[in-house]
């Protein structure tokens, strides 16, 4: 049985093109997409994918941090893979930190 994705990124064209990566396998399936970290976290609380790929730059109010840090406060079973174009370690650090060493 394929894991449940939710892919979550306020631009489309980066959505779609991890989702084309994502369908290539057979492990996995993408049952949802968010543009913001407030949709992100009602996705699961209606049905909670196993795997959260979150884009840490969300515009339009929360964070990508803040919505993992929420969505993992409600649902610790789930498991976050932080997306990011930021390369300096001091944000990759601090969100490592945020979220309590949470991250995979």
């Amino acid at each position: 049985m394929p894991v449940d994705v939710l892919l979550v990124d306020d631009h489309r064209v980066v959505r779609d093109g991890i989702r084309s990566l994502i369908e290539r396998s057979a492990d996995f399936q993408v049952v949802a997409e968010a543009e913001t970290g407030a949709e992100a976290i009602e996705i699961c609380r209606k049905s909670l994918p196993r795997v959260v790929i979150m884009d840490i730059g969300l515009e339009n109010g929360m964070n990508g941090i803040d919505a993992t840090t929420e969505i993992l406060r409600h649902w610790p079973e789930a498991r976050v893979l932080i997306l990011s174009g930021y390369d300096d370690e001091n944000t990759i650090v601090s969100a490592s930190a945020r979220v309590h060493g949470r991250l995979c």
